[in-house]
């Protein structure tokens, strides 16, 4: 058994790396997108306990006011984006 795999080609293998790559790097990015939804929903939750629901619903509506005005640009994107996430799990834990 042993010889069997031992005589087998290891050159044909670097055609399989590519797609190894872009699997490593996809679960790569879905990690962090996780982590950051966590993370914004630690905050979300943290804001909520500290402020109580009608303030964190009144602050989630003008995050996500803010995160829309700044996302209308193309640079803007980059930060408006998650401000508007956070402002919706904000209202979202201030309804819930």
């Amino acid at each position: 058994m042993q010889r069997l795999h031992a005589e087998r080609d290891e050159r044909s293998g670097w055609i399989a790396w590519p797609f190894l790559a872009l699997a490593f790097l996809a679960q790569l990015l879905f990690e962090l997108l996780v982590g950051v939804f966590q993370l914004l929903s630690r905050l979300a939750a943290f804001i909520v306990r500290l402020t109580g629901r009608v303030t964190a619903v009144v602050v989630g509506l003008v995050l996500v006011a803010v995160g829309v005005f700044v996302s209308l640009s193309l640079v803007g994107l980059i930060p408006g984006v998650p401000v508007a996430a956070l402002g919706v799990l904000l209202v979202a834990r201030g309804l819930f």
